[in-house]
């Protein structure tokens, strides 16, 4: 688990913004909606709590993405 400098919240991924150099999770989202890279880190971090992270296959994770 690692944690978010911006909220605190431990979570399993951080998410980087590469135009700031800045670390967040996937709470830390903004405007409220979900972006792609939001999306996976709390599907990861929900399927990886959960123990089932098999769940979750690459095909999904890579759509997730780009949504």
């Amino acid at each position: 688990m690692k944690e978010c400098p911006n909220c605190g919240t431990q979570v399993t991924s951080l998410i980087r913004d590469l135009a700031t150099k800045k670390f967040t999770c996937h709470n830390c989202d903004s405007d409220g909606s979900e972006h792609g890279a939001a999306l996976v880190a709390k599907k990861l971090h929900e399927h990886s709590i959960a123990g089932t992270l098999d769940k979750y296959p690459l095909e999904e994770r890579l759509k997730d993405l780009k949504s």
